[in-house]
């Protein structure tokens, strides 16, 4: 489902095509594109199905059709306004899994249905109203903290112990706070009323996000994250399962929620920029100039983390060897088909749409300081905004045309050497916001890792084991075919 302010309904649209083209370079001639009746020839697009969706307005009264409640709306309130920011040093606690394991959880699960089913988003609502976006900013940025500077310390205690899906269940946080996070962002309003009191936490979120996009696009050999994506293990794999050792699961458990996670915060980072014209002068400059979104988005296109390529044997012959194509779709691997390779996914459209508000937001191009580096960066776009691109996406014709003018500009060869001086050689000062709330959450803790982590041990997981965990009990429990999950 893409969504774009230039469309004139009041809602999503949903577009199936059908598309006979000459195939995506990936596939490097290796199979022949599909022959249907259906289409209109080759190079052409054919739309089978359009379906729009509207929100039903509503204050979470009677139960709509097909809707089913995980939370009703005055169990809903009541767990909003019990939210509290977490402190890192107590990230895993009982309270910290009852809170975000378990009742956020549940409230999550209840937006996604409201949002799919396009019901009453009582839930959106009420974390606006009671202004918990900060909230949840934060427990994130707590979770954060605690898998890249804690968790290295005391990964081998938890695996010897047996709190492998404890840790398993903490980090599953840091991706349901994501999910929830876009679905609030989904409205525009979210940003003004979300983030007015509080700017920190917009900044805070800005930095979140460039983190993981840059983790995205690191080279796979690099990135042990990337490389198990990619790379997954064919031969062998129910062997390993069966004798690998527990440190070994909780790391490879470890890199699975951390790729799902950045993936979220892409969606994140699109949403920032869709509304860069409401945002504060000091976070734009954070986007554009601080991480420079535009260039960070740039390989992400190039070298997609969510598609990868496998090699299986053939059914024909065990001796040879076939390439099957994959796509991250709906939080899972799924194999596509050679002729719909050029098919854009939820996630490519993200990054898409974010190159698209940054480059045509009038802001955006006023602000932004072109060089001849980041000309070059750009203009590497211009050979993926094919006609079958756009066919899926029209509004990256305006892209691709400020493409297009962009090869005709000059830039200077260092933009940012001569916006620090005045004409008459005067230096100026540049003044920069700086994420105080991440050093507020984090900082405090500097090079004294190892004694939280000695310190959660003794407190909580010394404690426990999952055999023996209540905790993880309750949160099971909000997966059960009784409280109507599994008619979502």
């Amino acid at each position: 489902i893409f969504t774009s302010p230039h469309l004139p309904l009041a809602g999503n649209i949903k577009i199936m095509v059908e598309v006979d083209l000459p195939l995506h370079e990936w596939s490097q001639g290796t199979a022949a594109v599909r022959n249907s009746n259906e289409t209109f020839g080759s190079g052409k697009t054919k739309v089978l199905d359009v379906q729009t969706t509207r929100q039903i307005p509503g204050g979470g009264g009677e139960l709509l059709a097909n809707e089913t409640r995980i939370v009703q709306p005055q169990d809903a309130e009541r767990i909003v306004m019990s939210l509290r920011a977490i402190p890192l040093d107590e990230i895993g606690s009982s309270s910290f899994l009852r809170m975000y394991g378990h009742d956020l959880e549940r409230l999550a699960l209840q937006a996604h249905s409201s949002a799919a089913l396009s019901h009453d988003e009582y839930v959106v609502e009420y974390l606006l109203l009671h202004n918990k976006i900060i909230t949840l900013v934060e427990t994130l940025l707590a979770v954060e903290g605690w898998r890249v500077h804690v968790l290295p310390h005391l990964e081998k205690s938890l695996a010897d112990h047996g709190n492998v899906l404890r840790t398993v269940f903490m980090l599953h946080v840091e991706t349901t706070i994501l999910g929830l996070l876009n679905l609030v962002l989904y409205r525009r309003e979210a940003i003004i009323q979300g983030f007015e009191s509080d700017n920190e936490g917009l900044v805070a979120l800005v930095d979140y996000c460039a983190r993981a996009m840059v983790s995205l696009a690191t080279p796979t050999l690099q990135s042990p994250m990337l490389k198990r994506q990619k790379e997954p293990m064919i031969n062998g794999l129910s062997d390993h399962l069966m004798h690998r050792s527990r440190l070994v699961e909780l790391r490879e458990s470890v890199l699975d929620a951390m790729y799902q996670t950045f993936v979220s915060a892409v969606s994140t980072a699109r949403y920032l920029c869709e509304y860069f014209d409401d945002i504060s002068l000091s976070v734009r400059h954070r986007v554009l100039e601080t991480h420079d979104y535009l260039t960070l988005l740039i390989p992400l296109v190039e070298e997609p983390p969510w598609t990868r390529r496998r090699r299986r044997e053939s059914s024909s012959s065990s001796s040879s060897l076939t390439n099957t194509w994959e796509k991250w779709i709906d939080n899972k691997w799924e194999t596509v088909p050679n002729a719909e390779l050029m098919m854009v996914t939820k996630c490519e459209a993200q990054c898409w749409i974010a190159l698209y508000n940054l480059t045509c937001c009038a802001e955006s191009r006023k602000q932004y300081g072109l060089n001849s580096f980041r000309k070059e960066q750009l203009l590497r776009l211009r050979k993926y905004l094919t006609n079958v691109m756009l066919d899926q996406l029209p509004i990256l014709a305006d892209l691709r045309r400020y493409l297009d003018e962009l090869t005709l500009l000059n830039v200077p060869s260092n933009h940012a050497a001569a916006s620090t001086s005045n004409n008459d050689g005067s230096g100026v000062v540049l003044l920069e916001q700086v994420s105080r709330l991440h050093d507020s959450i984090v900082g405090c803790h500097k090079k004294k890792w190892e004694d939280v982590a000695l310190m959660q041990f003794e407190t909580i997981f010394g404690k426990i084991t999952d055999s023996q965990d209540e905790d993880l009990k309750m949160i099971s429990d909000v997966y059960s075919a009784d409280n109507g999950v599994a008619d979502l």
